[in-house]
Protein backbone atom coordinates (compact mmCIF):
# COMPACT_ATOMS: atom_id res chain seq x y z
CA UNK A 1 0.00 0.00 0.00
CA UNK A 2 1.32 3.42 -0.95
CA UNK A 3 1.67 6.18 1.63
CA UNK A 4 -0.36 8.98 0.03
CA UNK A 5 1.09 11.83 2.09
CA UNK A 6 4.12 11.89 -0.20
CA UNK A 7 2.03 11.98 -3.31
CA UNK A 8 -0.28 14.84 -2.40
CA UNK A 9 -0.03 17.85 -0.11
CA UNK A 10 -2.79 20.45 -0.03
CA UNK A 11 -4.42 18.57 -2.92
CA UNK A 12 -1.44 19.24 -5.19
CA UNK A 13 0.84 16.56 -6.57
CA UNK A 14 4.25 17.02 -4.98
CA UNK A 15 6.03 13.75 -5.65
CA UNK A 16 5.80 10.56 -7.62
CA UNK A 17 7.88 8.71 -5.02
CA UNK A 18 5.73 6.74 -2.56
CA UNK A 19 7.21 6.37 0.93
CA UNK A 20 7.20 2.58 0.82
CA UNK A 21 9.30 2.66 -2.38
CA UNK A 22 12.17 4.23 -0.42
CA UNK A 23 14.48 1.76 1.37
CA UNK A 24 14.10 1.63 5.16
CA UNK A 25 17.64 2.90 5.83
CA UNK A 26 17.06 5.91 3.60
CA UNK A 27 13.68 6.57 5.25
CA UNK A 28 15.50 6.74 8.60
CA UNK A 29 17.90 9.29 7.17
CA UNK A 30 14.99 11.28 5.72
CA UNK A 31 13.39 11.19 9.18
CA UNK A 32 16.67 12.53 10.60
CA UNK A 33 16.60 15.40 8.11
CA UNK A 34 12.96 16.15 8.93
CA UNK A 35 13.56 15.92 12.69
CA UNK A 36 16.50 18.32 12.59
CA UNK A 37 14.60 20.80 10.45
CA UNK A 38 11.51 20.59 12.64
CA UNK A 39 13.15 20.83 16.06
CA UNK A 40 16.55 22.44 15.44
CA UNK A 41 15.77 24.50 12.33
CA UNK A 42 18.73 23.25 10.31
CA UNK A 43 20.45 20.18 8.89
CA UNK A 44 23.83 19.65 7.27
CA UNK A 45 25.43 16.90 5.27
CA UNK A 46 27.98 16.49 8.07
CA UNK A 47 25.27 15.66 10.64
CA UNK A 48 23.86 12.90 8.45
CA UNK A 49 27.32 11.47 7.73
CA UNK A 50 28.25 11.43 11.43
CA UNK A 51 24.96 9.99 12.67
CA UNK A 52 24.63 7.22 10.11
CA UNK A 53 28.23 6.51 9.12
CA UNK A 54 27.53 6.98 5.42
CA UNK A 55 29.53 8.68 2.68
CA UNK A 56 29.19 12.34 1.77
CA UNK A 57 27.66 11.43 -1.58
CA UNK A 58 24.93 9.35 0.11
CA UNK A 59 24.11 12.26 2.44
CA UNK A 60 23.91 14.66 -0.50
CA UNK A 61 21.60 12.23 -2.30
CA UNK A 62 19.37 11.95 0.79
CA UNK A 63 19.14 15.74 1.02
CA UNK A 64 18.21 15.80 -2.67
CA UNK A 65 15.47 13.20 -2.17
CA UNK A 66 14.13 15.15 0.81
CA UNK A 67 14.14 18.35 -1.25
CA UNK A 68 12.29 16.54 -4.05
CA UNK A 69 9.66 15.23 -1.63
CA UNK A 70 9.24 18.42 0.42
CA UNK A 71 10.49 21.19 -1.84
CA UNK A 72 9.40 24.15 0.31
CA UNK A 73 10.83 22.90 3.60
CA UNK A 74 14.47 23.99 3.37
CA UNK A 75 16.93 26.24 1.59
CA UNK A 76 20.70 26.04 1.59
CA UNK A 77 22.56 28.80 3.43
CA UNK A 78 26.08 29.07 1.99
CA UNK A 79 27.30 31.19 4.92
CA UNK A 80 26.30 28.59 7.52
CA UNK A 81 26.94 25.67 5.13
CA UNK A 82 23.68 23.96 6.07
CA UNK A 83 20.06 23.71 5.05
CA UNK A 84 17.72 26.03 6.97
CA UNK A 85 14.02 25.41 7.70
CA UNK A 86 11.70 27.68 5.74
CA UNK A 87 8.63 29.51 7.06
CA UNK A 88 6.29 27.28 5.06
CA UNK A 89 7.82 24.08 6.53
CA UNK A 90 5.50 21.08 6.67
CA UNK A 91 6.66 17.92 8.47
CA UNK A 92 7.21 14.80 6.42
CA UNK A 93 7.12 12.58 9.51
CA UNK A 94 5.13 12.85 12.72
CA UNK A 95 7.25 12.65 15.86
CA UNK A 96 5.89 11.99 19.34
CA UNK A 97 6.64 15.15 21.34
CA UNK A 98 7.94 13.29 24.42
CA UNK A 99 10.19 11.09 22.31
CA UNK A 100 11.46 14.17 20.44
CA UNK A 101 12.28 15.93 23.71
CA UNK A 102 14.05 12.84 24.93
CA UNK A 103 16.08 12.55 21.74
CA UNK A 104 17.06 16.19 21.97
CA UNK A 105 18.03 15.81 25.64
CA UNK A 106 19.98 12.59 25.25
CA UNK A 107 21.61 13.00 21.87
CA UNK A 108 21.23 16.64 20.96
CA UNK A 109 19.75 15.49 17.67
CA UNK A 110 17.96 12.64 15.94
CA UNK A 111 19.32 9.16 16.48
CA UNK A 112 17.99 5.94 15.06
CA UNK A 113 19.25 4.05 18.10
CA UNK A 114 16.68 3.35 20.84
CA UNK A 115 17.22 4.95 24.22
CA UNK A 116 15.41 5.17 27.53
CA UNK A 117 13.50 8.31 28.38
CA UNK A 118 12.47 8.80 31.97
CA UNK A 119 9.01 10.27 32.25
CA UNK A 120 7.42 11.96 35.24
CA UNK A 121 4.78 9.93 37.05
CA UNK A 122 2.17 12.67 36.58
CA UNK A 123 1.71 15.27 33.92
CA UNK A 124 0.22 18.67 34.57
CA UNK A 125 -1.53 19.85 31.45
CA UNK A 126 -2.59 23.49 31.09
CA UNK A 127 -6.20 24.26 30.29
Amino acid sequence: MTDKRLLYRNKQLISLIPLDAIPVAQRERLACIDFNLQFLGKISRKIIVEQFGITDSMAVRDLGVYRQLMSGNMDYCSQKRCHIRQKNYEPLFVFDSLEALGRLREKGSFSSLPFAVSLPSRFILPN
